[in-house]
């Protein structure tokens, strides 16, 4: 009589199936869109091509030159993110989405020169300027509006901007810096409206060396307590990166 196969699962490498492993929390409910480049598992030194939407169905592909290179994954401490090439046009990631008139979208990433990098979310962008300081920008009917904080570092950060029209701010690491309301801001940029976008891609030696952990959208301005709690949410999960 032939025996029954057994399969033992697993949660690491090797063969056999995998275990899912059950994803970090967030620290606020009420997210619509999630995005955390670990979970596709791959090497580093991969490239990637697209990143699911782990809470809403607006997954990141590719755009840009078929020559450009494309974001790779990295690690550091066992930890991976994803990251775009300093000094060249590189591919940009980017999806359509509608977020509504008042949103939060925090990124936990790095940024290692002072190049502008582009994070742009329904209308507003988040980045750094030629002055090394971090600006969230939007729209004042005729000419771009923009909010200016504190000096980038080399250090994995939790980068919020806050889209509320002119009660638009930017906060960092939850309460360390946060801006006063960007009263320049009145709307967000008609050209970028419904797209979320990953990376610059301006000629080569403007774009920034950028890596990204982690992105999460809520449909709602988050307050000092929010804030607060996804930081330390954010803190839990990547204790290689978020050291500081």
């Amino acid at each position: 009589m032939a025996g029954l196969g057994i399969v033992i699962p697993r949660t690491g490498p090797g063969t056999g199936p995998t275990i899912p492993v059950a994803l970090h929390g967030n620290g606020v409910t009420g997210a619509t869109h999630r995005y955390v480049p670990e979970r596709l598992n791959l090497a580093a030194g991969a490239s990637v091509a697209s990143i699911p939407d782990l809470i809403g169905s607006a997954s990141l592909g590719l755009i840009g030159a078929a020559s450009a290179p494309s974001p790779v994954i990295a690690e550091t401490g066992g930890q991976k993110y994803l990251e775009f090439t300093a000094g060249v046009s590189n591919k940009q990631m980017s999806t359509s989405v509608d977020i509504g008139a008042a949103f939060t979208f925090a990124t936990v990433l790095r940024v290692t020169d002072a190049s502008w990098v582009g994070l742009i979310a329904d209308g507003y962008a988040i980045g750094v300027l030629g002055n090394g300081t971090w600006v969230l920008r939007g729209w004042t009917g005729t000419a771009v509006g923009s909010v200016a904080g504190p000096a980038r570092t080399s250090d994995f950060v939790v980068l919020f901007g806050i889209g509320a029209s002119a009660a638009s701010r930017l906060a960092l690491s939850s309460n360390a810096y946060v801006s006063a309301d960007a009263g320049t801001i009145t709307a967000p940029n008609p050209s970028d409206a419904d797209k979320l976008i990953w990376g610059s891609s301006f000629a080569p030696t403007a774009g920034s060396k950028q890596n990204i952990v982690e992105q999460n959208i809520w449909p709602f301005a988050l307050d000092a307590t929010q804030r607060a709690a996804h930081v330390a949410a954010m803190k839990s999960k990547w204790t290689a990166l978020l050291t500081t």
